[in-house]
């Protein structure tokens, strides 16, 4: 606990002096490079900076340039910076083609299976679907699809729900009254 204090205090001892200590030597910096009224011409920076001047760029070819070379070019809160001049920009009409409406979707007819039988086990539940009265059949599982393209549904004691293109049919396996 006391080295957690010790570290905190010098924490905050770091920050309450350095950043005065960082704000002023930055000032110093800053007011070297100005002057007393405002930014060095080429000369004064030569004297205050120890070399020679930078030449002075052509500011009309900085403006045709890249934007991060205008600003090399010109800086930022030079006092005779001015704004670029407005683009206007370019419109361009496009004409958009509305996509053909979809083609008509036909009922499919209902099938005329028959329930010939249930079977419900711990395997699964299957019916047994006949298309014609005499027929022998066939055996389809819960999940499965009929040749004619029918996925059954659910299967229970008395009833199978057959589904084909978003069509729902019900089976029974008595007439329904």
């Amino acid at each position: 606990m006391a080295t957690q204090l010790r570290s905190a205090r010098a924490l905050v001892l770091t920050l309450a002096c350095g950043a005065p200590a960082l704000a002023a030597s930055l000032w110093a910096a800053w007011a070297g490079l100005m002057g007393p009224i405002g930014p060095a011409t080429g000369a004064e920076r030569a004297t205050r900076l120890g070399r020679s001047a930078p030449a002075i760029p052509d500011l009309h070819a900085a403006a045709d340039a890249n934007p991060a070379e205008m600003l090399i070019a010109k800086p930022l809160f030079s006092p005779t910076r001015t704004r670029p001049a407005a683009r206007t920009p370019i419109m361009v009409a496009q004409t958009v083609e509305a996509p053909p409406p979809p083609p008509p979707v036909t009922p499919r007819p209902v099938p005329n299976y028959t329930m010939g039988g249930v079977l419900i086990s711990a395997a699964g539940r299957k019916v047994l679907l006949r298309k014609h009265k005499g027929d022998r059949g066939w055996w389809i599982g819960e999940g499965k699809s009929t040749a004619d393209g029918w996925k059954v549904l659910t299967v229970t004691a008395e009833n199978v729900n057959l589904s084909c293109d978003g069509q729902e049919v019900v089976l029974f396996l008595r007439p329904h009254k």
